[in-house]
């Protein structure tokens, strides 16, 4: 019983389950799109999916130990491996708000997301600003 056949709502439905409870974290989806679509009119899923790929970082960094320290070194991603750092950080950020009920979250949530502001956006910024502050240390990578 999928609501949609994308491959990023798919992971998202996914890192919402709990328990095994797959069809319980579908039925909140279905929630989440009435909402979206509610606020949003027909761009709703639009907003969805940019909401996710304002999200995905660029950079990440690696942990590189040379002669006894250790220096963060920025290297860059791939798709699949951005999408899952955006959806960790996405599902701190909702489990760290403040709101009664989950879906309720996960809706603002990507509202935030999607207007470029949020904990999982501030995350994002962060990294990235780490990552180019220690640009210098790539000649570490080798």
């Amino acid at each position: 019983m999928c609501v949609v056949n994308n491959k990023i709502i798919n992971k998202l439905i996914n890192s919402f389950i709990k328990d095994g409870k797959k069809l319980l974290s579908e039925k909140k989806f279905k929630f989440i799109l009435y909402e979206l679509k509610r606020l949003y009119g027909k761009k709703y899923f639009l907003v969805l999916i940019s909401a996710i790929e304002n999200l995905i970082p660029v950079l990440k960094l690696k942990n590189k130990k040379k002669a006894g320290i250790q220096y963060k070194v920025p290297c860059s991603l791939k798709d699949d491996e951005g999408l899952s750092y955006a959806l960790k950080w996405f599902r701190v950020a909702v489990r760290e708000r403040k709101e009664l009920k989950l879906e309720v979250r996960i809706v603002n949530e990507l509202i935030d997301a999607y207007n470029k502001k949020g904990n999982a956006m501030k995350k994002k910024s962060y990294v990235y600003e780490l990552a180019t502050s220690n640009r210098n240390f790539i000649k570490f990578l080798r």
